[in-house]
């Protein structure tokens, strides 16, 4: 089960065999056919509604907006098809893991997600530290088209079929979630969940500016609002790893991340303006589209129609694909749900602040691109989101906890 988790956030494609990640896929949602009380526990979930509601009207807006502007465009439906996918994925995952560990079974979830992002980020560390690591990636992970040819690239990807903002983001929600564990551990394990915060960190170093100024922020913040004994040793231990693994870069991969990773500080040093080629290229991709299109959309996600310019924008995508009634609907659904996995998970852990910013950096980032619907980040987050639903339900003993929630045996 572990594994088809961390194929189910950080899928594996081969060069080999691409659909592999898909067999995965097709191996966990198989046990359906066994756990067929998942979709009665589901359905009296407070997240079963409101969801239904919201895919059924978005795929029927996104069709009325496809025919209506006579697109070819159908990957507005597509995206809804993969959000249901990753909830029903989800769904599997968080029954197995309540049915089988109860008590512990948050705690599990987080470290099986905070494990699969360590992998991701030492693999990531040592692709581009190690340029035959970076060969031999490239000869093992399918590069899907489309997508920057990452072997031509400093910028790293590790295992993952697709790097640069999506998969640093995901890093950054990682290395969120290992200081969840920090919190919750004492003496080696701490330690050791730091260390893993550490290098989730740091890989996005090499991977995307977009993580790394997540992390960040959430790591200054954290500190100056949590002043503490052991605070005060992670910060010296970051520091002193942060000291010591500079001395493993040469001259290159220094100037590599002081120009790409650090971009905007570079420009604010040596122009006056905090600003990066990422900023400059966001600012051109937001536009009010013609009347007629706010209202019912332009029929596109990825092509566009009417001569309008593709925008990474995630408000822009949801506008044009679904109209501005799938717009409201969509971004009410969101905050719905955000707003009550954070009510949940902040009453049983002393993690409030994590929590609350894990769940609310979505709606920041989306302005640069769509992370609600797709990307690591959002797999790891609709995990705890679907656990929030139905350990909630479990505990307002609408079911019986003492009594396995599905009939598996094996163990983790």
């Amino acid at each position: 089960m572990i594994f088809l988790i961390y194929n189910f956030i950080f899928p594996i494609r081969l060069v080999i065999f691409p659909q592999f990640a898909f067999l995965l896929y097709a191996l966990l949602l198989a046990q359906v056919i066994y756990y067929r009380s998942l979709f009665k526990i589901f359905t009296q979930t407070a997240l079963f509604l409101p969801t239904l509601f919201m895919s059924s009207t978005l795929l029927l807006l996104a069709m009325f907006s496809i025919i209506s502007n006579q697109s070819n465009d159908l990957l507005g439906i597509v995206i809804i098809m993969k959000f249901i996918f990753a909830l029903v994925s989800s769904l599997i995952i968080t029954m197995f893991i309540i049915s089988q560990y109860n008590n512990n079974s948050l705690l599990l979830l987080i470290k099986i997600i905070v494990i699969s992002t360590f992998v991701i980020a030492c693999v990531c560390v040592a692709e581009f530290l190690i340029p035959g690591v970076k060969i031999l990636l490239t000869n093992i992970i399918y590069d899907p088209p489309g997508h920057t040819y990452y072997a031509e690239s400093f910028r790293a990807k590790g295992l993952a079929s697709s790097g640069g903002s999506a998969l640093s983001v995901g890093l950054a929600t990682g290395a969120i979630l290992s200081m969840f564990m920090v919190t919750r551990t004492q003496g080696l394990k701490s330690y050791f969940w730091m260390f893993c915060t550490f290098i989730i960190s740091s890989s996005t170093l090499f991977v995307g500016r977009t993580g790394l100024f997540i992390v960040l922020v959430f790591l200054i913040i954290y500190f100056l609002r949590r002043f503490s004994l052991k605070n005060i040793a992670i910060i010296i231990f970051m520091s002193i790893g942060l000291f010591y693994s500079s001395k493993l870069l040469n001259d290159f991969q220094t100037n590599i991340v002081y120009s790409y990773s650090f971009e905007p500080l570079k420009n604010y040093i040596e122009f006056g303006t905090f600003s990066s080629r990422s900023t400059t290229a966001i600012s051109n991709m937001f536009y009010f589209p013609e009347f007629k299109h706010f209202i019912i959309g332009a029929g596109y996600w990825r092509y566009p129609t009417h001569g309008y310019s593709l925008s990474d924008v995630g408000y822009i995508k949801v506008l044009m694909a679904f109209g501005i009634l799938g717009f409201i609907i969509f971004f009410s659904y969101q905050i719905y749900i955000y707003k009550s996995a954070f009510n949940y998970l902040k009453l049983y852990n002393n993690f409030g602040f994590g929590f609350a910013y894990l769940f609310s950096f979505f709606f920041i980032i989306e302005l640069k691109e769509e992370f609600f619907m797709q990307n690591y980040a959002f797999k790891m987050l609709i995990l705890l989101i679907v656990y929030s639903f139905v350990n909630r339900l479990i505990d307002n003993n609408q079911f019986n906890r003492k009594k396995p929630l599905v009939n598996q045996t094996k163990s983790l």
